[in-house]
């Protein structure tokens, strides 16, 4: 569960950026995200132009599916 505490941190540092100092990436991170020996979690990415949608797919601490998502500018200049 420690890397996804990373990659949530990242993915807040990134939303805190004021919109001018975000630019349209170079590259597109549309993916899916998940660790087989972390089972119940997981993390979708969707990129589109200068905008990342993040869904966190988890399950709650009575075993139903719960999701998370926010959407954030990117800083990422390729």
């Amino acid at each position: 569960m420690n890397s996804l505490r990373i990659v949530l941190a990242a993915f807040a540092a990134a939303a805190l950026l004021p919109a001018a100092a975000q630019v349209k990436p170079a590259h597109d991170y549309t993916d899916l995200w998940w660790n087989p020996d972390e089972p119940g979690w997981g993390l979708g990415l969707t990129h589109q132009g200068s905008i990342i949608l993040v869904a966190l797919f988890i399950y709650d601490i009575e075993g139903a599916p719960r999701r998370v998502g926010v959407s954030m500018g990117v800083c990422d200049t390729g």
